[in-house]
């Protein structure tokens, strides 16, 4: 190694001028076998000498370092305080030894330790001799047994640690003398059987020590005991620790008590299996005892019969929203109390979720179902008292018998679930029994509301056109727009089926927009036959309520696909309700761009008349109810005139659907009805047979 730039000219020259003309050799020797960099810094603190192991530690070329600042390997944010303390080094105050992160030339960090020797001259040039080590690697060991160090402390098992005859103890942590009771001092340098018990016999230890031996490890339970001589039963792992040579070092012992956890185990298991604020089995639990009884009645153990009962609990949300959680929760308490109080004990009773228990009962067949539902019925008919709140509730009800219906043991709760469904549409306290019919009824909603997904796509929809009439001229002006579904296995299917499926489900947007593109095309089309004719269009509540539905029926228009005056959208008047100001906003604007809004079935909502006068509406549909209803009820003659004449009065138009005699339709004009729908004059045709009747 060389010294300086230049071995032969640089170096003599600079260690001439340092004063060490006779240790020259000796210098030479120490900077080539150092295993700390050394470096040696001016007065301003620039390098003039450092050696091999200097340049290694920080990744430089000597041409690349010499006459540069020392201060090239360190932090910016350290930069000039090192320069300070440089300059206070050099003029005689002290430097301790320190621990600096610096800066390699490749930007990665290095943590040193340096140390230094200020020298002086006999001319008073002032240097700096610093030795560096690198200590990058004993940080790193530091910080990982500071680590280790703490995890073991801050561990929830006891930990000993052993020699390597595992005779003495060397380490505990303090969870091993929480466990036991033991002080430190008391335990380091005792014996490691310090917490025999003698519970375990000799032969225990022995094949103990024989797996030990054999696997590296043991894992088990035993009795230990504690330092007041109490037995507790501990979780126990014993593992060797050998060294790169394969001899062992030491043992560690992992010690849990087992108590505290034998009752949080316990703990964990009860409310896994119930439902914590009733305390009652849960849906798993329930199941898991449905399948234990159907295997005893398959297996010919029983000849009884299961009978499963779900119940779901009406308005729980209403009274969660109106009286808060709280509440709700103590109603639900009173529920489960009401049911184990009224029911026989041979009954389980089970608490799904938040509304829905499950009961199981297994009794003689033949016997009186409805006992036990009029029992369950019982509970709901008196009022709840919650805090001095009166609340009344009620629920729907679903019986499923087994075997008595042919269906799969592992299907007999969800379908107890889906006759309840059925039960709650029945009303208050509603009971529904799950059969054969009802599993069809149910399969085919679901193949439906399925398949709706797609009916737009694979074009099964198709449109049919009811004639409505003006009953001055009886001329066809306008016709209504009906969707129709030919369902590739269920043939025809009634919109009064799937309609309402495609609102819950949302494909009713989809389907709507359908129906506008249809009508749409059939305008282009046919412009010369249709210039003159209005469709009208059902709105759904879930499309007015959509915000794009204006941007949708723009585009339309933009395209010139539809004309807007050529357009009727009706709108069912409990739908019109919901959300009236927002409603009435939207079908304004729909108005401002020529289309026309309907009013269908009126009648058999709530509207009030203030409502109705905000409406921007030009029509108003009376309801087929109504009509039907003539011949046999007086009142309906009454209602019909009230409408027409208070309709006219607002100046809206009124048609009457649902006509199919001449008896209905002398009296409607009699009592000065705009126009009619109905099977007197048409049932919904195709759209070629439309035209033909226009032309």
């Amino acid at each position: 190694m060389s010294l300086g730039i230049d071995k032969n000219n640089v170096k003599k020259e600079l260690i001439k001028e340092l004063g060490f003309d006779n240790l020259e050799e000796i210098i030479e020797v120490i900077f080539d076998i150092s295993n700390v960099g050394i470096c040696v810094t001016n007065e301003i603190g620039m390098y003039e000498l450092v050696n091999d192991h200097y340049l290694n530690i920080y990744g430089y070329t000597r041409e690349e370092i010499i006459g540069k600042s020392f201060t090239i390997v360190a932090p910016s944010t350290e930069k000039e305080r090192l320069l300070m303390d440089h300059r206070k080094f050099i003029n005689g105050y002290d430097i301790k030894e320190s621990e600096l992160r610096c800066i390699k030339k490749d930007g990665t960090y290095v943590d040193t330790f340096i140390k230094s020797k200020r020298v002086i001259q006999k001319n008073g040039k002032r240097y700096r001799i610093t030795t560096v080590t690198d200590i990058t690697t004993s940080k790193k060991i530091e910080e990982r047994l500071a680590l280790v160090s703490s995890v073991l402390e801050n561990a929830t098992e006891g930990i000993i640690v052993t020699d390597r005859d595992y005779t003495e103890i060397l380490y505990v942590n303090d969870a091993y003398l929480n466990i036991t009771g033991y002080t430190k001092d008391e335990v380091i340098g005792n014996k490691s059987t310090l917490l025999k018990s003698g519970m375990q016999d000799v032969h225990f230890y022995k094949k103990m020590w024989e797996h030990i031996k054999k696997e590296g490890f043991w894992q088990g339970e035993l009795w230990d005991k504690k330092k007041n001589g109490e037995l507790i039963a501990v979780s126990l792992v014993i593992l060797e620790i050998k060294g790169k040579e394969d001899i062992i070092h030491n043992y560690v012992g992992i010690l849990t008590e087992l108590t505290e956890q034998k009752k949080i185990e316990e703990r964990v298991q009860y409310l896994s299996s119930h439902n914590i604020l009733t305390n009652l089995p849960n849906r798993f639990i329930f199941i898991q005892k449905v399948n234990e009884t159907i295997q005893a009645v398959n297996s010919g153990e029983t000849s009884k019969e299961i009978i499963i009962i779900t119940l779901d609990i009406d308005k729980l949300k209403y009274v969660n929203d109106t009286y808060g959680y709280s509440m709700g929760d103590e109603l639900l308490k009173e529920v489960a109390y009401r049911l184990k109080k009224n029911l026989d004990q041979r009954v389980l009773i089970s608490h799904f979720n938040e509304d829905t228990f499950g009961l199981l009962v297994v009794q003689e067949k033949n016997n009186c179902v409805e006992i036990l539902v009029n029992k369950i019925k019982e509970v709901f008919t008196r009022p709840y008292i919650i805090n001095g709140n009166e609340i009344i509730i009620s629920c729907g009800i679903g019986i499923n018998i087994y075997p008595k219906t042919n269906q799969m043991p592992r299907d007999v709760v969800n379908n107890a679930e889906k006759a309840m469904l059925e039960g709650k549409k029945l009303g208050r306290n509603g009971s529904c029994f799950f059969t054969k019919e009802l599993n069809d009824k149910l399969s085919r909603r679901i193949q439906l509301e399925n398949d709706l997904r797609y009916c737009v796509e694979k074009k099964e929809l198709f449109l049919e056109y009811q004639p409505q009439i003006d009953l001055t001229t009886e001329k066809i002006v306008s016709a209504e727009a009906l969707i129709r579904w030919n369902h590739p296995v269920f043939g025809r299917v009634s919109p009064g089926e799937f309609i309402p499926l495609a609102e819950n489900t949302g494909d009713i947007i989809k389907i709507g927009e359908w129906i506008f593109q249809d009508v749409s095309n059939t305008f282009q089309k046919h412009k010369n036959v249709l210039k003159d004719l209005v469709i009208a269009i059902n709105l759904s509540t879930h499309q007015l309520r959509k915000k794009s539905l204006l941007t949708f029926i723009d585009q339309l228009i933009l395209e010139e696909k539809i004309n807007p005056t050529n357009i009727e959208l009706e709108i069912t008047e409990s739908a019109m309700m919901d959300n009236m100001e927002d409603n009435i906003n939207r079908l304004e604007k729909i108005r401002q761009r020529g289309i026309k809004v309907s009013v269908d079935d009126f009648g058999t909502g709530y509207s009030s008349l203030s409502y109705l006068l905000k409406l921007p509406i030009h029509k108003i549909k009376i309801d087929r109810s109504f009509i039907n209803a003539l011949d046999t009820t007086p009142e309906s003659g009454i209602i019909i005139k009230t409408i027409i004449d208070m309709s006219h009065n607002l100046g809206y138009k009124v048609i009457a659907e649902g006509v199919e005699t001449k008896e209905q339709i002398e009296f409607l004009k009699k009592n000065n009805c705009n126009e009619v729908q109905g099977y007197y004059y048409s049932k919904p045709i195709k759209i070629e047979e439309l035209m033909g009747r226009l032309t």
